[in-house]
């Protein structure tokens, strides 16, 4: 309570819209989402999409969507795939290299027990995500045949500003056991890493409405600071800053302070309430309550 400076209290109309979510998590600056529809159950649960970002290899992310079809080609064999991962930056960032720990690198035996990717499509257009629906075609930025070999794969893009970076993988190697990995994902500039390792992210499995969802938000050694639902997904949690992280579940508001990993803020809210957060400035946030008709509206000013 001691980080707030200010409050101010308006009222003014609100309505929260939602739509579908994919299995996502963000951290300041970027968000990650895939193809993987974990909503609707999983095939595993001990290998998450944040372990690609964790900045350590021995971990590994597994497609753990149902949509992954069931062995029909035996160990050795390469069989199509059409699963993608999407990078998401707030802003335009220098990229000239993307950099994949393919497989699980725990080992070169778990490497070539389990299944990685053989074939691997870059695209900085999202509508590459939707073309078959749409009617257009976009073209990759590259189009590469990875090694089957453990340790990282450099793929070099055209230097030039990224917004997206969407990872199609086409060609999938089968191993013993078939599970698809892959260990890590990094982006760089001029030999400098430009995707930030994250401390604490927000996670969600995604939902089919993007009403039921629940998300957390969680620090990569498994601390979780709170809980949000679909309904409170229409804005941006993280402020401009990256300082702090700002949402509402079913029962409360709540606000982290991402430098000291301390819940510095909290509100009990009545149930059956609509609710809305946004960053209105780098330290300060403005949150909605209330019925499809008026709500009622609170400014707070955080120490930056």
């Amino acid at each position: 309570m001691k980080s707030i400076i200010s409050v101010a209290c308006v009222f003014l109309f609100s309505i929260s819209q939602a739509d579908k979510i994919d299995t996502q998590m963000g951290f300041p600056g970027w968000e990650v989402s895939t193809s993987e529809n974990l909503w609707v159950g999983s095939r595993h649960t001990s290998y998450p999409l944040w372990n690609l970002f964790d900045n350590d290899p021995k971990t590994t992310w597994v497609y753990s969507g149902l949509d992954y079809p069931k062995a029909t080609t035996v160990q050795g064999m390469e069989f199509p795939g059409e699963y993608w991962i999407h990078l998401s930056s707030d802003k335009p960032v220098l990229i000239d290299e993307l950099r994949l720990w393919n497989g699980y690198q725990k080992s070169d035996k778990h490497f070539f027990k389990n299944s990685r990717i053989s074939e691997v499509q870059i695209f900085s257009d999202p509508q590459a995500l939707w073309q078959s629906n749409s009617g257009k075609t976009i073209k990759p930025v590259r189009t590469l045949q990875l090694k089957d070999s453990p340790g990282a794969k450099s793929i070099i893009l055209p230097s030039r500003k990224y917004k997206d970076i969407i990872l199609k993988i086409t060609k999938i190697q089968r191993g013993a056991i078939d599970d698809l990995c892959l260990s890590e994902i990094g982006l760089r500039f001029k030999g400098k890493n430009v995707l930030p390792v994250p401390k604490v992210f927000s996670y969600t499995a995604g939902d089919e409405c993007g009403c039921g969802d629940t998300g957390v938000l969680r620090s990569m050694k498994g601390k979780v600071f709170g809980t949000f639902s679909g309904e409170s997904r229409n804005h941006e949690p993280f402020s401009p800053s990256g300082k702090f992280f700002a949402n509402l579940n079913e029962t409360s508001i709540w606000i982290v302070d991402l430098r000291t990993l301390k819940v510095v803020y909290t509100r009990p809210i009545p149930k059956n309430n609509y609710g809305n957060i946004a960053w209105i400035a780098p330290n300060r946030v403005k949150y909605s309550l209330g019925t499809s008709n008026t709500s009622r509206s609170w400014k707070l000013t955080l120490k930056d």
